[in-house]
């Protein structure tokens, strides 16, 4: 499932890696950019 972190503040998006983990990017100009990869279950 892909969700937008907050469509007011945010253009990033996150999508779930597993049922613990996900990752949260945003796509601009054609450049995928990479926030986290882990959970916040650590």
């Amino acid at each position: 499932m892909i969700k937008n972190i907050n469509k007011a503040l945010s253009p990033k998006w996150s999508r779930r890696i597993t049922k613990e983990h996900r990752y949260i990017y945003l796509i601009k100009d054609n450049k995928l950019y990479v926030f986290s990869v882990r959970g916040h279950y650590e």
